[in-house]
């Protein structure tokens, strides 16, 4: 293998320059999603009983298995545990509210807490949720982000250490180059879209009422609820991902065979 010739200069060329900024803004887009959390919560007032507070906390990759995606505070009878799933297994955090893996609350396993069963005379039969499957677009969102800042860091380790190999190659390196940057542009587009589709989604699901709240037997009043700036600058970001990865398409284009050379100058003659 051919030594690398380590040169800053395509650093400071929009081939090199394009290519730091992508890897710098995928992870803030990963970052902004995949570390959020957040909780929801509501005030009780109840006839005849002590007024009461439940929350419910939530976070990436905001998944439940239940069909209704819209919807939340939704009431279902609890789902049988399986035998494998131990009290001790799920992980219970300050709010009581089972955790799924790293810890992280999932949106079907997100119970309001203290149980609604045991507040405003037993006004519900079964434990209230938040409820929604979000997860496929969050993830691939991630996954879209983190596999473009390992290819932008791989290709501008190349450009800065192999340039004389990648322009030496015949072009097929540029043409690799290029077509991957493509498919990560058309990947930028479509995990941006459903990204920003399904937090459209999951802000109507944290807005919604809960279920049997009829004033003045009881009384249901929205409490504190996470803001989500974070994920809505995650959305930002993706859509910022998507046009460094469009023009970096030119550039690299520019590098392939395919695009004719600058006709040389010719003298002009007296």
């Amino acid at each position: 293998m051919a030594a690398p010739r380590w040169d800053l200069g395509p650093a400071r060329e929009p081939l090199g320059l394009i290519r730091a900024l992508q890897g710098f803004f995928s992870v803030f887009a990963f970052a902004t999603l995949g570390g959020f959390r957040g909780s929801v919560g509501f005030h009780l007032s109840c006839a005849g009983s002590p007024n009461a507070s439940v929350s419910a906390p939530f976070a990436y990759p905001f998944r439940s298995p239940l069909p209704s995606p819209r919807a939340v505070g939704q009431e279902s009878p609890p789902a049988p545990p399986r035998p494998t799933e131990l009290p001790q297994a799920l992980g219970l955090g300050p709010w009581g509210a089972p955790r799924g893996p790293f810890g992280r609350p999932r949106m079907n396993l997100a119970t309001f807490t203290p149980s609604l069963t045991t507040l405003c005379n037993r006004t519900w039969a079964a434990d209230v949720h938040l409820v929604g499957d979000f997860s496929s677009s969050a993830q691939f969102f991630v996954v879209v982000a983190v596999f473009s800042f390992l290819y932008s860091l791989g290709a501008l380790l190349l450009y800065l250490g192999y340039l004389h190999l990648y322009r030496g190659a015949g072009g097929r390196l540029p043409l690799a180059d290029f077509l991957a940057t493509a498919a990560f542009s058309f990947l930028w587009l479509v995990a941006s879209s459903a990204w920003a589709k399904a937090l459209a989604d999951i802000k109507a699901s944290v807005a919604a009422p809960l279920p049997h709240c009829h004033p003045p037997a009881v009384t249901c009043s929205r409490g504190t609820a996470t803001a989500m700036g974070t994920l809505n600058v995650s959305v930002v970001f993706g859509f910022l991902n998507l046009i460094l990865w469009l023009g970096s398409s030119w550039f690299v284009f520019k590098e392939t065979n395919l695009h004719p050379p600058p006709a040389p100058s010719t003298p002009s003659t007296m």
